[in-house]
């Protein structure tokens, strides 16, 4: 009786604690998304010979994007605060002591694992019993940064399960957790923001790395690139786009030597018309 009457008395308090980890979390979160955001549409703005698809303009769709992104961030602040405030009360595998090697270390293995664990979930998100979920992100054939997080809850839950479950699998330094989790979303809205600035051999075959591009033409013709950080399952399963690697080697050249998105545009609206079962472009 006295040990339910203890339990009693500290789940409230437990509640106060993960509700103050999960408001700063999502406060964080959501000043590198709107800083992010804000600064890749002030870049691009300067750039327009680095759209990605010219005869698209997808920033029509930034304030209904804006409000859905709002609720899929809150919904990952949640999920990777519910498991560092599970490793906080010690209730997953003990965290490895934080040293020059293991933040490092850890965050190396994490960002290869979550890539394996967004590509399959991914996938799943495609097949037509549950595309319905991921259809809204897919409202933007041609994305903004500000589309990055345009997810419905069962969308975000499966993408980024993730930061949730990993905490209980592997001894990872909250440190090395939570910059992944930063790179993340920097770099899944410089992937969703329709200009290419990184295209170079390091982002094309025989890397594993990407560009812009890679996710930008996933948006375009839906049935290819489903990786996040890299394309190594993509090029092993036999889903990368068979343009990409192509298109890189386009954007490489300098402008003044006749490169930019106007040559590849055309290719990329057309891979609308090609959507998989159940997949529809809409606009």
């Amino acid at each position: 009786m006295m040990i339910g009457m203890g339990i009693a008395v500290a789940a409230p308090g437990l509640l106060v604690h993960y509700m103050m980890l999960f408001l700063a979390v999502y406060a964080v979160t959501l000043v590198v998304y709107f800083a992010t955001g804000l600064a890749l549409t002030w870049v691009n703005r300067r750039h327009p010979d680095r759209r990605i698809q010219p005869h698209r303009d997808g920033s029509k769709r930034m304030r209904r994007e804006i409000r859905a992104s709002m609720k899929a961030l809150a919904t990952s602040s949640a999920l990777i605060s519910a498991g560092f405030f599970a490793q906080l009360n010690g209730w997953t595998i003990a965290p490895l002591e934080a040293t020059w090697w293991s933040i490092p270390g850890m965050f190396v293995v994490s960002m290869v694992l979550f890539d394996a664990w967004f590509y399959w979930g991914h996938r799943l998100l495609h097949l037509p019993a549950f595309y319905r979920f991921h259809a809204p992100h897919h409202a933007s054939v041609a994305p903004t940064a500000w589309s990055n997080d345009s997810s419905t809850t069962v969308d975000t839950l499966i993408e980024h399960g993730y930061y949730l479950v990993i905490w209980f699998i592997l001894p990872m330094p909250a440190a090395a957790l939570f910059a992944q989790r930063l790179y993340d979303q920097v770099s899944g809205m410089i992937g969703h923001a329709g200009f290419e600035y990184f295209a170079s051999p390091t982002a094309r075959w025989p890397s594993p790395l990407i560009c812009t591009t890679f996710h930008d033409l996933h948006h375009s013709g839906f049935r290819y690139n489903f990786g996040n950080f890299f394309s190594l399952w993509d090029r092993m399963m036999g889903t990368v786009d068979p343009r990409y690697d192509a298109m890189v080697a386009e954007f490489e050249r300098p402008a003044a030597g006749g490169n930019t998105s106007g040559g590849n545009g055309a290719d990329v609206s057309a891979a609308g018309a090609g959507t998989g079962s159940g997949e529809k472009a809409h606009g």
